[in-house]
């Protein structure tokens, strides 16, 4: 999504710009062309770049927060498993060791 919009706004945005009735008609639109190339640039890189990286920068600790709440709810689950295992063996254990074979 990022970099499509990137595109797009690589493709349109000198148009939408200069384009205008308003940057026809200014006199000062070519002393500001330098000024205006830098801006331009800077927004480009913005959106090829800054975006995209703080994006997949965020899926990726969205990602290991989820990952940790499952590894300790499985943790947990299994934690109560294995004490249930645990008392259950006790028990017969404690049948078979008591009575009849």
């Amino acid at each position: 999504f990022w970099w499509e919009l990137a595109r797009w706004i690589n493709a349109n945005l000198v148009d939408l710009l200069y384009r205008s009735d308003a940057a026809k008609l200014s006199w000062l639109s070519a002393a500001n062309n330098l000024y205006d190339r830098m801006v331009l640039q800077f927004v480009e890189g913005m959106m090829f770049l800054v975006l995209p990286g703080l994006w997949v920068g965020v899926l990726g600790w969205a990602g290991m927060r989820i990952g940790g709440a499952l590894s300790s709810g499985i943790q947990q689950g299994g934690g109560n498993a294995q004490s249930a295992g645990s008392s259950g063996g006790q028990k017969l254990q404690a049948k078979g060791s008591g009575g009849r074979l």
